[in-house]
């Protein structure tokens, strides 16, 4: 305040403290109240004396929303930062509103009416989920394949945060896209911090063109949502969209080799060259001739499927020559015993069709011995791995008996036959990772080396451990 006048010249300072005063005796109450979403509350009044009544409550917090209100009670400003409800005279102060906020951590509450003149603060911390409890989830070792014509979104999750999780949901953030069961719902006490579970699948179904991203948030709960967990926990999963394949069902067909016969090449390797028919009356493009052998009591027989690059279309031939490889050295009077059928689509192992077997006599060329030749019976696929930093199987180590193979082409899918690890020229060096260096979890996975030089194709599993 600055005076001026006669013989007056001077300043002064008024302290007048126009904040509202704080509420004494009145008490608000915000009960959570999840039905209606993650950060939703029931407003209570208690604790007026005689002669106090109250007939506005201003709100003002973060995008304020109140519905259900109790009767005598009105409102304005819903939807916005300061939302009022104005009471008629006598108007109830039990379950007078419900409220929800948009992650607010607190809400001014302002009271007006007779002998009422004060505010207090409703601390309601909407973001318990990610401050209080602390942490994340991941999605891990994510993937869509197809199964029976529907793309498939399959995942390991890791628990971040500092409460079990029961229910997972995942949303897609395509429109007209679901995802089948809405929910997941674990068996308690479900995963626990800082653990890793899985695998979980949904089915996408919806608008599911093929080529199209699949983008997702994922939603998890400390209990199943039909127990109205108290915490919830969403998280917008940052790895990135999938692309949905074009998902046609499985089909595979019987095939009957002509023209067929074994031979061993100049390094006395058996190979085996035959012509094949798409039959005219097919209804499937070969995309894949697999080969189901059949082991004797001391041989195991092992031949790489073909995939063909175009497809074959019905009524079409192709003459093919394939290693045969064996688990020894035949005897005079073995025979290699197989059957073939073809697929519309490349597969890991896909179950036998049943076709007629072949038998071809093994030359008597392939019973010599070779010293410094690499066998399949000379490479080893370890079946454990536990990269944990002791030392012992950290990495994952193919053996070949001392023998020379060359370049090893090494391949680790995942249950669903999807590729997960994959390396041209394989150094001794995989420690359980996936193909962006990002630790896979737990489980069974499935292996296949092949010998580039010799034509070697081996499978088998492997048990990955960290503990």
């Amino acid at each position: 305040v600055n005076y001026t006048g006669s013989a007056v010249f001077c300043a002064d300072t008024l302290v007048l403290n126009c904040t509202t005063p704080p509420c004494t005796n009145i008490n608000t109450t915000a009960t959570p109240t999840p039905a209606l979403g993650d950060c939703c509350y029931t407003l209570d009044v208690t604790g007026l004396a005689t002669g106090q009544t109250i007939s506005s409550i201003v709100l003002s917090g973060a995008n304020i929303t109140a519905s259900n209100l109790a009767t005598g009670w009105s409102v304005s400003g819903s939807g916005t930062n300061t939302v009022t409800l104005t009471g008629a005279a006598g108007a109830t102060l039990s379950n007078i509103a419900q409220i929800c906020l948009n992650a607010s951590d607190s809400v001014v509450v302002n009271y007006t009416g007779s002998a009422v003149f004060c505010a207090d603060t409703l601390v309601l911390n909407c973001s318990d989920t990610t401050t209080t409890l602390g942490g994340c989830v991941k999605i891990i070792g994510d993937g869509i394949s197809c199964l029976n014509g529907i793309p498939q979104f399959t995942f390991w999750m890791k628990n971040e945060l500092a409460y079990p999780i029961q229910s997972i949901s995942i949303h897609p953030s395509n429109t007209g896209m679901l995802t089948v069961p809405g929910e997941i719902v674990l068996t308690a006490p479900g995963i626990l911090p800082n653990q890793t579970a899985g695998p979980f699948t949904v089915d996408i179904t919806g608008v599911t063109t093929p080529g199209s991203a699949f983008c997702y948030t994922v939603e998890v709960h400390e209990k199943p949502l039909s127990q109205n967990p108290l915490f919830t926990h969403k998280d917008t999963i940052d790895t990135g969209c999938r692309l949905l394949p074009e998902c046609e069902d499985l089909q595979g067909i019987c095939l009957v080799p002509t023209g067929d016969s074994l031979f061993c090449d100049d390094e006395l390797r058996l190979q085996y060259t035959f012509t094949v028919t798409n039959p005219s009356n097919s209804n499937i493009s070969i995309s894949q001739i697999y080969f189901q052998t059949y082991d004797d009591d001391e041989l195991e027989f092992v031949v790489q499927p073909i995939e063909l690059l175009p497809a074959l279309p019905p009524g079409q031939s192709i003459a093919l020559t394939v290693p045969v490889f064996t688990s020894g050295i035949p005897n005079l009077g073995d025979e290699f015993c197989f059957d073939l059928s073809g697929y519309n689509m490349p597969v890991l192992l896909p179950q036998s069709l049943g076709c007629n077997n072949t038998c071809l006599d093994i030359p008597a060329c392939a019973c010599h011995t070779c010293d410094t030749c690499c066998t399949i019976s000379n490479i080893d696929l370890h079946t454990g791995l536990s990269p944990n930093g002791d030392g012992f199987n950290d990495v994952y180590q193919i053996e070949t008996g001392g023998k020379d193979c060359g370049i090893i082409e090494f391949t680790v899918f995942n249950r669903w036959g999807n590729v997960v690890f994959k390396s041209l020229d394989y150094q001794q060096d995989w420690g359980g990772t996936n193909k962006d260096n990002e630790a896979l979890p737990e489980g069974t996975y499935f292996v296949l080396a092949v010998v580039k030089s010799a034509g070697i194709v081996k499978t088998s599993f492997v048990d990955l451990r960290r503990q």
